[in-house]
């Protein structure tokens, strides 16, 4: 990895360069679920579980991790254009996990939209198995 990389627990302080990040990288779809302060709670409710990267303090990687109590989550794993295939990823993805093995949390999931083919070999690179023995369904509440 390159020097002058910098990661470190994401505090909502990040929000406004996370969203724009978001809104930014391809395959990253922003919901309402996404708003200032639902992040804002999501991150207060799993304090030091989800993950920013700064180059030269500019931020250029998310990664929001939080767990159930049994299973964990990841969700916008993201890294602008000119950080990529530089580790990036890599690190906050292991951050992630190495904070859910201290929380006793055996299995990680994220959820990969089916058309992104880049986003699936990254994932299975990192270890991650594609189940295709199960379905997600959701209701709007």
């Amino acid at each position: 990895m390159e020097i002058g990389y910098e990661f470190e627990v994401m505090q909502m302080e990040d929000y406004d360069e996370a969203i724009a990040l978001w809104e930014s990288v391809e395959n990253v779809r922003i919901s309402p679920a996404d708003q200032r302060e639902n992040v804002a709670a999501y991150l207060a409710k799993s304090p030091a579980q989800s993950f920013v990267c700064r180059h030269a303090g500019k931020l250029v990687g998310t990664v929001l991790c939080a767990n159930d109590g049994r299973r964990a989550y990841i969700h916008h794993l993201a890294v602008t254009a000119e950080h990529r295939r530089q580790g990036v990823a890599h690190k906050l993805v292991e951050l992630a996990v190495m904070e859910q093995e201290a929380y006793g949390i055996g299995k990680c999931h994220i959820f990969v939209y089916g058309d992104n083919a880049a986003g699936i070999a990254f994932w299975q690179n990192e270890g991650f198995e594609l189940r295709d023995d199960l379905n997600i369904m959701s209701k709007n509440v």
